[in-house]
């Protein structure tokens, strides 16, 4: 499929300090617009950690033309437009969209005050520094939200992708005023960013408009970019203590990176693993078993390297045979036993399912975000498409070979169990 297919034409550009500009071109569709920085939690200084978390929250908080956050949603929702922000493992993304694209400067507009004049007053400071640290508590409390942490902690330990994306109370308590700007001035700079846009745009007015909002961001940083981090499995195991009813776990295997061959072939085991009510797991552990409710798997790919985990929770009695039946499925794709009608089926879905799941101006721009900050313009869902349909039974016999082995798993868990409650079998 080409992108001429969904009605979409692709422009790519830099404006004249370097910031790179994607736009999707959709005639009749509102406007999405974000800026994404190379900047997320694993930049975050030693023992500050929540850094860029804090910093997310602080460029949403007031700028010059709005001195509060209020201000800032007055402005933009009497345009019937929405505003945010979040903070991945590896980029700090801002949004602004607008439901008629002839407002499309004041997505941008939004977007250039966040960047260039945000505002640090000393009691926004003080009360954001609060609101990160009541969502510490929430992620805290709540074991859906604790495996988050758990995962990346377990599967990137010992490095800086293992770290918390909310942060912890020491971190955010140690980051000052001072550590806010300064982070924002490293990393939040033209030549580690990108300005994506999806809807009915006319291109040449956003050219303008990029230039005139975003084209005084600075260039230049004091940071390097972090790159792929070592494989380490000095503990295979990770259990957080809660005393919730049932176990929250992830299983899985360290994988690549963002770009990589594999990675499209590992997305295919994903989907017939764990892409739904019809994948391989949802069948033998809900409808054949009658062990959990849900299950899912999960393929994703950073700058530090790649993960490939199963998702669910169970009951504490029905935990082993859970894990018994994940361990199955994982020795059938190491041994390379996922069949045709299976690779035909992942290939089909994924495809046929495109229009349905790129129907708003946000996913296209969600879909491609860090894709284009960290791989460039020319990757686009044109290219995802193409190399989904190129998997072969060869590529995923490999690449099970490669990644599946024995021995090599993650298992990280969040409620009351201990490691003499359970085995893995694999």
């Amino acid at each position: 499929m080409k992108l001429a297919d969904f009605d979409v034409r692709k422009h790519n550009f830099k404006l004249s300090n370097g910031l790179s500009v994607v736009i999707f071109e959709r005639p009749g569709m509102p406007v999405h617009a974000r800026t994404a920085f190379k900047a997320g939690s694993r930049y975050d200084a030693p023992g500050k950690e929540g850094q860029a978390h804090f910093l997310e929250h602080m460029v949403v908080a007031g700028t010059k033309k709005y001195p509060t956050k209020t201000d800032l949603a007055t402005y933009i929702e009497a345009f019937g437009g929405v505003f945010g922000a979040q903070t991945p493992k590896e980029e700090i993304l801002l949004n602004a969209a607008v439901g008629d694209p002839n407002d499309l400067e004041i997505a941008i507009d939004v977007l250039g005050q966040m960047l260039t004049d945000s505002l640090f007053i000393d009691i926004a400071v003080s009360n954001e520094r609060q609101s990160v640290l009541g969502e510490i508590g929430e992620w805290e409390a709540n074991p859906a939200k604790k495996i988050y942490d758990v995962r990346y902690r377990l599967f990137f330990q010992g490095s800086t992708a293992g770290r918390s994306g909310v942060g912890t109370v020491e971190g955010v308590n140690a980051v000052t005023k001072s550590d806010l700007q300064t982070f924002l001035a490293q990393t939040l700079t033209a030549d580690r960013g990108l300005l994506i846009i999806s809807g009915d745009v006319n291109v040449e007015l956003a050219k303008t408009l990029a230039e005139g909002h975003l084209g005084q961001l600075s260039v230049g940083s004091a940071q390097s970019d972090s790159g792929e981090v070592a494989i380490n499995r000095d503990k295979p195991i990770l259990i957080e203590p809660k005393s919730n009813l049932q176990i929250q776990l992830c299983i899985g295997f360290r994988t690549c990176p963002l770009g990589h061959a594999d990675a499209v072939a590992l997305d295919v085991i994903s989907t017939i693993l764990g892409g739904g009510r019809a994948a391989s797991l949802s069948r033998i552990l809900r409808q054949e078993r009658g062990l959990v409710y849900s299950v899912g798997a999960l393929s994703y790919n950073f700058e530090a390297g790649g993960i490939w985990t199963v998702e669910t929770s169970a009951d504490k009695p029905k935990l082993q045979a859970v894990l018994d039946a994940i361990c199955e499925e994982f020795e059938r794709v190491y041994n390379g036993r996922i069949t045709e009608q299976e690779l035909s089926f992942a290939k089909s879905k994924t495809i046929k399912s495109t229009r349905m799941n790129m129907q708003t101006s946000q996913a296209w721009v969600s879909f491609h975000t860090q894709y284009n900050l960290h791989l460039g313009p020319d990757w686009d869902l044109a290219t995802y498409l193409s190399n989904i349909e190129q998997v072969t039974m060869a590529d995923l016999k490999r690449v099970g070979a490669a990644y599946f082995k024995p021995g090599s798993w993650y298992l990280g868990m969040v409620g009351d169990i201990t490691q003499s409650d359970f085995k893995v079998n694999y």
